[in-house]
Parts: C-alpha cells; sequence; structure tokens
C-alpha cells in the first residue's frame, strides 16, 4: 500500500522535462524544426520547450514554446533533454530536410505526424504606408545572395523582371540588403524594410512567388500562394516544403537537365556545397524564359 501512494504521490509533483532544441543555422533550416517542435509539444503536453536558434523571429508566435534560448542562457545546461540537429540535415542528404530532423529527434521519419511548417503572421504589422502595391498584379520575388552554386545573376533576374513587367506585373523584391535588387518600372523594392512576418504577408498576398532557394520559400510554404524555384545543387524533393500536408503542394521546380543535378547528396557532412564539376553548369540550363512561361501559365489560371 506504501509503495502505491509513495509511487502516486511522485507522479503528481514530478516536475515536467525540459527539451531543449538546437538548430542554428540558415533561416530556412530553422523554419523546417518547427514540425518537430510540434511533435514534441504534442507528446509532452507539459514539458518546458525551448529552442536555440539564430532566427528567434521564426519562433515569435509559436504556440508550441515556452521560450527561445541565446547561446549563453543558462537555462540551456539544465535541459533534461537535448535535441541537438545542427549537423542533421549536412550528415543525411538523402532525406528531406524535416525528415532528417525526424530521424535525430525521434528516431523514425514522422510519416504519421503533420509536416507543414508552423509560422504564425496574422498579427503582422501593417506595411510600410508607401509601398504602393498593387495586390491584384502583384507578384513577389527573392533574389537571395547565396552560394554560386545556387545564384543566379542579376542579369538573368533582370530578364525574368522585364517579361513580367511588360506582361502587366508588378514585382515586389523581398529579402535584405545583401540579396540582389532590381529596379525599373513596376518594381518595388522592400528589402531590409520588412520583419519576417511582413515578407510572409506580403508573399500570402501576391498572386505568385518566385525565388531562388532560399529560406523564403520555406516561409512561403505558410502562405497559400503558388511558388516558382529553381533547385540546382540540391534536389527540389529534399528541400521544398510541405504545405497542407503534402510534399511541395503549390510549389512547381524548375530543375536543369542535367545529370549531375542535387550532387550535394555526394557531399555529406559539409554545411556549405560546392558544384562537383566545378562549372555551376546546371545554373545555366534553367533560363529566365522557363521561368517566365511557367509563370505566366499560374498568373492566367
Amino acid at each position: 500500500m506504501i509503495p502505491k501512494l509513495v509511487r502516486r504521490f511522485a507522479k503528481k509533483f514530478r516536475r515536467p522535462p525540459r527539451i531543449l532544441v538546437k538548430r542554428r543555422a540558415a533561416f530556412g533550416d530553422v523554419l523546417f524544426t518547427t514540425p518537430i517542435v510540434a511533435r514534441l509539444r504534442r507528446e509532452n503536453p507539459d514539458a518546458t520547450i525551448w529552442v536555440q536558434t539564430g532566427h528567434p523571429d521564426v519562433y515569435r508566435r509559436n504556440p508550441h514554446i515556452t521560450s527561445v534560448l541565446a547561446d549563453d542562457d543558462p537555462r540551456a545546461r539544465r535541459a533534461d533533454r537535448v535535441i541537438d540537429l545542427d549537423m542533421a540535415y549536412e550528415n543525411r542528404r538523402g532525406l528531406h530536410q524535416m525528415h532528417a530532423f525526424m530521424e535525430v529527434a525521434f528516431g523514425d521519419h514522422g510519416d504519421s505526424h503533420p509536416p507543414n511548417i508552423v509560422f504564425n503572421f496574422d498579427n503582422a504589422p501593417e506595411l510600410p504606408p508607401d509601398l504602393a502595391i498593387d495586390w491584384q498584379r502583384a507578384v513577389a520575388v527573392h533574389l537571395a545572395k547565396t552560394w554560386a552554386s545556387r545564384m543566379f545573376p542579376n542579369s538573368w533576374w533582370e530578364e525574368v523582371a522585364a517579361a513580367l513587367t511588360a506582361a502587366g506585373y508588378q514585382l515586389v523584391v523581398l529579402g535584405k540588403d545583401p540579396d540582389l535588387g532590381l529596379s525599373g518600372p513596376d518594381v518595388i523594392d522592400t528589402r531590409d524594410r520588412l520583419t519576417v512576418e511582413q515578407q510572409a504577408s506580403v508573399i500570402s498576398r501576391c498572386r505568385l512567388f518566385v525565388s531562388s532557394a532560399s529560406g523564403l520559400l520555406a516561409l512561403a510554404a505558410a502562405t497559400p500562394t503558388p511558388t516558382i524555384f529553381a533547385p540546382t545543387i540540391t534536389r527540389a524533393e529534399h528541400f521544398m516544403p510541405y504545405r497542407n500536408g503534402r510534399l511541395g503542394d503549390g510549389f512547381i521546380p524548375i530543375t536543369p537537365d542535367i545529370a549531375c543535378y542535387g550532387c550535394d547528396i555526394r557531399q555529406p557532412g559539409k554545411t556549405f556545397w560546392e558544384c562537383e564539376r566545378g562549372d555551376n553548369a546546371c545554373l545555366g540550363l534553367i533560363t529566365p524564359g522557363m521561368v517566365v512561361a511557367a509563370a505566366l501559365e499560374v498568373l492566367k489560371r
């Protein structure tokens, strides 16, 4: 009788577990941790869940965490369980990024769990009043400044912009100041002017989103907007996000016709991937005309 009472007492007053999730790399990588944290919360409803990341904006309104911790926060040392995702994807290049995270965190690929990115922008701040965006014609674009193996030059983007504006559409450039920009009639440059939530709001209100491989692709999964992107060194099925529970729902990849497409699968354990041929030939096989044709097809629907 006494042991039973002791067990009941201990269960009643047991401290909930403290779980620390770490992923301090790129913005898009951190967005892909949100399904992992959502599953942790479902399986540990009373737990304290901390996240360590260099992109706290991803978790600003996330309902599944207790708080975001800085790298030097002493609370991190008191965690009962640490889920370190910093090299989870890099060491599992044959998996989708979210599945790689699930494997490290839970030992499975999370096939029975919602894979959608969790990002709430319902209460995003109002956009700057001087942005004269015509939402009926607006197409959001992100010209990410990234590795040479997946970055298209300004001239490539200028051709895309010229064709879309000539067809009557207005381009809204997203991103930060280091990213590439566009200028000219019917181009609105918002770089470094919008919060992450505001950028999600802009994508959600535009008719289409066109992007190179970047974190904003993952952000677009929180919106209903059709999205076109051009993967090169990484295969589309390994990093395009889930939407409505389906991989790449509403995402249109324009892929290069070359045997070595997605060559980073042969470079495990790295945090930076280069073209294995050394010439980035896949970039030249994706022409502005291919992207424009896909964009116009979507826009005419």
